[in-house]
């Protein structure tokens, strides 16, 4: 009896032990396990989000449960469920939710994750998120150009947007003097229900002088109405007039011109780029250029081109001047940069 007493007690002390050990083994089971995360896309308030998107979550373990229960999505405008197929694929640990049909422009959307998915007994927490759908506004026309010149000092900044936007405010659409960095006093006028914004300075800006012009976009910035955010521009342009040919010989059509007449153009203002590329005489007959010497005042304001011989008698000739057709660095310009108009004209000798 004593002996089978204390064989109980032993296999009770036994069983004791064993449960411990098994309890531990459990208990660091429980205390190692990872908990289920899950990462989605679209993120947590994207905007802009393309209406055929699938929405798509990866769990960092394999996971079961998840189904077109478990993993939905609502629009929120409306308050509808969205039709959709759901896949999940164990070896990536990828979910798939793909919508019947493309989503609305400019919704937004919640997903939800519920805790229907989990890793063995370990549940993945109720997960929600939202989104915007696009597209964002673009920009369909600006004014002036990118890198223009000879831009009137009287001119307005303009942009037309694919789509009505808000946000544009004087710190988010202006027009910045690049010599002193101020941003020039103006009026922003907005026509076309918000689609198209100018600034209309209070008075003409800065002669000859380059100038910025910046729109900002964001979600605190400039942005269509449901809140996706334009991605922003700036670019600048040189104001001031052009200079411009305020007297010249032969004339247009001028007919008996001496053939040791040099070529006489007198200018608005200094000018520079005057050069055998940018100033030259052709002989209408052959095509040829005529070689000659070009020289100038010391203002810069008269020029000159002699032909290094007498012309033909009786030819035509024509004179060519580039300025706005050149480029930045081979073209007649002013001394800021502001281009002459191209121009050309015969006349035939006597």
């Amino acid at each position: 009896m004593l002996r089978h007493t204390w064989g109980g007690r032993a296999t009770a002390a036994l069983a004791v032990v064993l449960m411990s050990a098994v309890g531990g083994v459990v208990g660091a089971a429980e205390a190692s396990a990872v908990p289920v995360t899950v990462t989605v896309s679209p993120v947590n308030g994207a905007r802009s989000v393309t209406v055929s998107s699938n929405i798509v979550a990866v769990f960092n373990t394999a996971v079961s449960g998840v189904d077109a229960t478990s993993f939905t999505l609502v629009d929120t405008v409306t308050g509808t469920p969205v039709p959709a197929v759901v896949t999940y694929a164990s070896t990536t640990r990828t979910a798939v939710l793909n919508p019947d049909a493309n989503l609305t422009a400019d919704h937004t959307y919640q997903a939800t994750l519920t805790s229907a998915i989990k890793s063995g007994n370990d549940l993945l927490a109720p997960t929600t998120w939202q989104f915007l759908t696009g597209p964002a506004p673009s920009l369909i026309y600006r004014w002036p150009d990118v890198g223009a010149k000879a831009v009137e000092p009287s001119t307005v900044a303009q942009l037309t947007f694919s789509e009505p936007v808000t946000g544009v405010t004087s710190s988010t659409f202006y027009i910045q003097n690049m010599s002193t960095g101020a941003i020039v006093p103006a009026n922003l006028i907005s026509t076309s229900s918000g689609r198209l914004w100018q600034v209309q300075p209070l008075a003409p800006i800065a002669e000859d002088t380059w100038h910025k012009v910046v729109a900002v976009g964001g979600i605190a910035g400039i942005r269509d109405l449901a809140g996706n955010p334009y991605g922003g521009t700036s670019w600048t342009f040189l104001s001031g007039w052009r200079p411009f040919l305020t007297s010249w010989t032969p004339s247009t059509g001028a007919v008996g011109v001496s053939t040791t007449s040099p070529i006489s153009l007198g200018f608005s203002e200094a000018i520079t780029g005057v050069t055998a590329a940018t100033c030259y005489l052709t002989d209408q007959v052959t095509g040829a250029l005529v070689p000659a010497t070009i020289s100038s005042n010391a203002a810069g304001t008269a020029w000159t081109l002699q032909p290094n011989a007498p012309l033909a008698s009786a030819r035509q000739y024509r004179i060519t001047l580039i300025g706005s057709t050149g480029t930045a660095t081979s073209s007649i310009r002013d001394l800021a940069g502001n281009p002459l108009a191209s121009m050309a004209w015969n006349f035939t000798t006597g």
